[in-house]
C-alpha cells in the first residue's frame, strides 16, 4: 500500500478503530508496508469495511496522521480558550503532548517516526505554536524577534519529539518531562526565571473526551 500524504487530502473521519488500528501498523511497520488485509485484521474490521470507509487506501497514512494528532490540538486549544497568556498557552500545550504520549505509547512511537518527514504532520504539530509564538511577540511577553520564529519552532519540534522519546523509553516521568521543557523554553523566550518555573509546575487543564 502506498501511504503518501498529500497537502490537497481533504478531512474525511476514520472511524475510531480502523484509526487506531492503522495507527498502530504505521508505527510498528513504517507508511509503506501495511496491506489492507493487515489494516483489516488489527482494526478487527473486514476489508469491505476499510474500502467502505476509505475507497482511496492510499490516503489512510494522510487521514490518520491528520486526524489523531488534529484531535489532540483541537481538545488543546478548546482547554486553553479562556487563557489569554501565551506563555500558559505554550506550557500548556507541550504538558498535553507529553501526557498523550505517556498514556498511548503507540501514539507516542508514530510521531516519533513520522512528525520529522510528514510535511502534514508538521504543520499540525507546529502550527498552533506558530501563532502563539507570535501572539507573544506582538503582545511583549516574548523578547524575541518575529524572524526567530522560524528557528524557535524549529527547537520546540525537536525538543517535544526528544521528551517524548525519554518518556515512552521509560527515561522521564511525563510531568517531570513536562515541566522541564516548558520551562526551558519559557525562559529562552524571555520569561522570568522564576515565573517560567512556577507557569511550568502548573497543573494541566482537563481536556474533553473525544
Amino acid at each position: 500500500m502506498s501511504n503518501t500524504p498529500s497537502s490537497s487530502d481533504a478531512p474525511v473521519k476514520l472511524p475510531r478503530k480502523i484509526a487506531e488500528g492503522a495507527l498502530r501498523l504505521f508505527a510498528e511497520r513504517g507508511a509503506d508496508k501495511v496491506s489492507i488485509s493487515a489494516l483489516a485484521q488489527a482494526s478487527g474490521v473486514t476489508r469491505a469495511t476499510i474500502y467502505n470507509n476509505c475507497p482511496d487506501p492510499t490516503r489512510i497514512f494522510s487521514l490518520v496522521a491528520h486526524q489523531l494528532v488534529t484531535e489532540l490540538r483541537d481538545s488543546i486549544a478548546e482547554a486553553a480558550v479562556d487563557e489569554a497568556d501565551p506563555a500558559v498557552q505554550l506550557a500548556t500545550g507541550m504538558g498535553h503532548f507529553l501526557r498523550r504520549a505517556h498514556e498511548d505509547p503507540v501514539w507516542g512511537a508514530f510521531v516519533l517516526r513520522f512528525a520529522l518527514t510528514t510535511e502534514n504532520l508538521r504543520s499540525i504539530l507546529l502550527g498552533h505554536p506558530a501563532t502563539i509564538v507570535r501572539q507573544g511577540i506582538v503582545e511583549g511577553r516574548f523578547s524575541i524577534r518575529s524572524d526567530q520564529v522560524p528557528a524557535v519552532l524549529a527547537m520546540i519540534g525537536g525538543a517535544l519529539l526528544g521528551q517524548i522519546w525519554l518518556v515512552i523509553d521509560g527515561h522521564a516521568p511525563w510531568r517531570k518531562a513536562a515541566a522541564d521543557l516548558a520551562e526551558l523554553f519559557l525562559r529562552a523566550l524571555g520569561v522570568d526565571p522564576q515565573e517560567a518555573c512556577e507557569i511550568a509546575q502548573r497543573d494541566l487543564p482537563e481536556l474533553a473526551k473525544g
